[in-house]
């Protein structure tokens, strides 16, 4: 495996805080496939990160900002969403995915508008609505400085009152402009217990049942995409769109 060092050394710096801070948290999604069928990145994938983690271990506020201000350190920039955390740094991004339990299941969620430009706005606002962050202002003059200080400003604003204005505005549109949601719901013995695996020359912990763990989430994850070839998850696996 050549190793692509930036990519490698984020890698690192996630688990090393999570492990420090005793929060589990396993390769997922892109990541976990590429690791499992390819024993490397997937092609494309190169500056995106796939991370699970249980939504519970990571709920309470002191944790939240005791884990931003310990990545604030590395030069990370972490934003809270409801079904994912963003760890940014550079030009790679780590996506966190929230699994939760809803009445003693596993769950993990996706949400995406219908590909129409003029929901894509509703789904943002949605997103915004539940966003907690809790660093710093950036001085910088780069626009995903202004976007984080932004991002800033709208966490200040209760999140009861940011729900509001989200409903308050998709009730006004003629069209459905809610974000589609969608959910898989996982067996506990898949998840619940893990194995590790050697990924980068870093021990990361995997889904312990890792094959039927992919095939839930991607159908025949055993045939790589070919180029050119049409693929969206949605047709795939065992994802549920909630009505």
């Amino acid at each position: 495996m050549k190793k692509n060092f930036k990519y490698y050394q984020i890698l690192r710096d996630v688990g090393e805080i999570f492990e420090k801070n005793k929060i589990p948290i396993w390769l997922e999604d892109g990541t976990l496939l590429g690791a499992v069928r390819n024993g490397d990145i997937l092609p494309g994938d190169e500056k995106d990160i796939d991370l699970g983690i249980f939504e519970p271990s990571i709920r309470k506020l002191k944790i939240k900002k005791k884990i931003t201000k310990e990545f604030s350190k590395k030069g990370f920039t972490i934003i809270f969403f409801w079904d994912v955390i963003n760890i940014i740094k550079g030009d790679i991004g780590v996506d966190l995915i929230l699994l939760k339990r809803r009445d003693n299941n596993i769950f993990k969620f996706r949400e995406r508008s219908d590909g129409s430009k003029l929901k894509e706005p509703f789904r943002w606002l949605h997103k915004f609505s539940s966003i907690e962050y809790y660093g710093d202002y950036f001085s910088i003059r780069k626009i995903f400085s202004l976007k984080i200080n932004l991002i800033k400003i709208i966490s200040f604003i209760p999140k009861n009152f940011r729900k509001f204005i989200y409903n308050f505005f998709s009730s006004l549109s003629v069209d459905n402009m809610k974000p589609i949601i969608y959910s898989l719901e996982i067996p506990k013995e898949y998840i619940l217990k893990q194995n590790y695996l050697n990924y980068y020359g870093l021990e990361f912990r995997i889904p312990y049942d890792v094959e039927n763990y992919l095939k839930l989430n991607y159908g025949d994850w055993k045939t790589p995409i070919q180029r050119g070839e049409k693929w969206d998850w949605r047709d795939h696996g065992d994802w549920k769109k909630l009505k």
